[in-house]
């Protein structure tokens, strides 16, 4: 199948198409260049699907080699490997190619000597999916060209010379070669490249085809931005008025009922943790307690999410913030799109949140001093005490084990007997849990 273009339609030449789509993938290049994953995620949906990610070594390697390409879905998965894999270096862009679905970037990496082809296709203005193709001509310093890949070349010089083109080049630090990519698999089924011209307008194009063996199954071709005039656009394109997107710790996705006319902001929310926050917040009342005062609730990934899983910040002019280092794909069963039920553990660790910022107006001093004695813990806080040796963590996780729906372990603080959880809980609350310890 190929996907045609509009022919050329300017009257002046001094307009181009897809001038939103190249400012949209300039930026989102230079935040990957900085190394900044929590930047870099915000032009992704909620949902992405990532099926081909890999390390910036790896596109060094020939090819053919597979390695440790991984995949994986959405934004905190991505964040988290972008941060493992990735490292700020210059890349720049050789190319935006677009069609009614998708858009193809070419990215270069000078001081790696390489090259990369980002396969992506768009949704309601941000990358639904991608797919990183590596440059046929990446190999090691005094190494050549793949000779397992020989057979793609036959491919595309066949196909070349019958439509009458020519494959661009792409120059990668010392090395200059053609535009050539291939999905890095043993038993490769797809190819990309871009030629020079290919349609009426003159502007390169970037093909894509499916193969099964050397038989060309499929293809998909996309015109380069900043073609003139209204070279390739078609109405309606998915390109017109794409924007940059805001900071994920900044894109307000809704507010919750705390009570009492009051409601907490969230921030980077969507259906999955929306859910989780109101379940979170009905179990307080469930258990007599009034909801924690919280001005804003964030999920992640965000960079407080650097260095911690959760944090919850106390405000002296107004209600806490807090910030859950979760999405839709850590907490939903049995995916975001279909979130029937809530995990436990995700379940847990949100209450845990939920009851730090609680305690941050219900247990004073007093109150702290009673529950170290109970627990034989010599301080409620501070950096240089082990995480579960603290008073307040080992309080958060009490609370979270009164008010949560189903039974659970405290592992983290020793699994401490139900009987002892109950009195501490009594400390913190002056009120039982929302269970009943088996006589012994």
């Amino acid at each position: 199948m190929v996907t045609a273009f509009g022919a050329c339609s300017s009257d002046d030449g001094t307009e181009h198409w897809g001038e939103e789509a190249q400012r949209f993938f300039d930026s989102w290049s230079a935040d990957w260049d900085r190394g900044d994953p929590f930047a870099t995620v915000r032009y992704y949906s909620p949902n992405v699907s990532v099926s081909l990610a890999q390390p910036d070594l790896e596109l060094t390697f020939a090819a053919a080699t597979f390695d440790s390409t991984t995949r994986g879905d959405g934004r905190t998965w991505l964040a988290e490997w972008l941060a493992e894999t990735t490292r700020s270096t210059d890349r720049s862009l050789a190319g935006v190619f677009l069609d009614q679905r998708s858009a193809g970037v070419m990215m270069v990496l000078d001081d790696l000597d390489t090259a990369a082809l980002f396969e992506m296709e768009m949704a309601d203005g941000l990358i639904g999916s991608q797919r990183m193709l590596r440059w046929r001509y990446a190999y090691k310093p005094g190494g050549v060209p793949d000779p397992r890949l020989a057979w793609i070349d036959n491919v595309i010089e066949e196909y070349t010379a019958r439509a009458d083109l020519s494959v661009a080049d792409v120059t990668a630090g010392a090395k200059r070669h053609p535009a050539v990519f291939v999905a890095p698999s043993p038993d490769t089924d797809v190819v990309a490249f871009v030629v020079d011209g290919g349609d009426e307008c003159g502007a390169r194009t970037l093909i894509r085809l499916d193969l099964n063996g050397d038989t060309v199954t499929e293809e998909r071709r996309s015109l380069e931005t900043g073609a003139p005039g209204t070279c390739g656009r078609a109405e309606g394109g998915w390109w017109n008025g794409l924007e940059i997107p805001v900071h994920l710790e900044n894109q307000i996705s809704g507010s919750v009922e705390l009570g009492n006319g009051r409601e907490v902001t969230v921030f980077n929310g969507t259906p999955g943790v929306h859910g989780l926050l109101e379940w979170g917040l009905e179990r307080f009342r469930a258990a007599g307690l009034a909801p924690p005062n919280l001005g804003s609730v964030t999920f992640g990934p965000v960079p407080a999410c650097a260095r911690y899983s959760g944090i919850v910040t106390e405000n002296v002019d107004g209600p806490a913030d807090l910030v859950h280092c979760v999405d839709a794909y850590d907490v939903c069963d049995p995916t975001p799109a279909s979130c029937s039920s809530l995990r436990a553990g995700a379940r847990f660790s949100f209450l845990h949140e939920l009851a730090h910022a609680w305690m941050l107006d219900n247990v004073d001093f007093e109150t702290q001093d009673r529950f170290l004695e109970s627990r034989s813990l010599a301080r409620w806080e501070g950096a240089d005490v082990p995480w579960h040796e603290r008073g307040s963590e080992q309080a958060a996780e009490t609370v979270a084990w009164g008010v949560m729906d189903s039974t659970i372990a405290l592992a983290r603080i020793g699994n401490p007997s139900c009987e002892e959880l109950r009195i501490a809980y009594r400390t913190l609350t002056g009120l039982d849990p929302l269970r009943v310890c088996a006589a012994d």
